[in-house]
């Protein structure tokens, strides 16, 4: 995957081990890659987050099914995203489903 393989200093791993945009990016000084490949990188880490809170979101609403949904969407994204994974967890746990709660931890 191109976004997770970056040379870009655009992305940074956060404390959680998840891809951040990193705020003190300079495009201007970065000669790894192009404009128009940063600002898909922008796009695609918006997107995933995006996912990430819309499971929360359903999480929290007690929707476990459309949270466990929005989780599987990211997944097939990114498939070691830990926040995913955790909140796949979480919701197939509320669905009574162990085994499928069990493979995301």
């Amino acid at each position: 995957d191109k976004y997770q393989n970056s040379k870009s200093e655009l992305v940074k791993m956060g404390e959680d081990g998840q891809m951040q945009i990193n705020p003190h990016y300079n495009v201007e000084q970065d000669q790894t890659t192009s404009k128009d490949d940063d600002r898909d990188l922008v796009i695609f880490l918006t997107y995933v987050a995006c996912l990430n809170n819309l499971a929360a979101c359903y999480l929290e609403m007690n929707e476990s099914l459309k949270a466990r949904d929005m989780c599987i969407k990211v997944l097939e994204i990114d498939p070691y995203n830990l926040k995913a994974l955790f909140r796949a967890a979480k919701s197939s746990l509320a669905l009574h489903n162990y085994e499928e709660s069990e493979v995301c931890i």
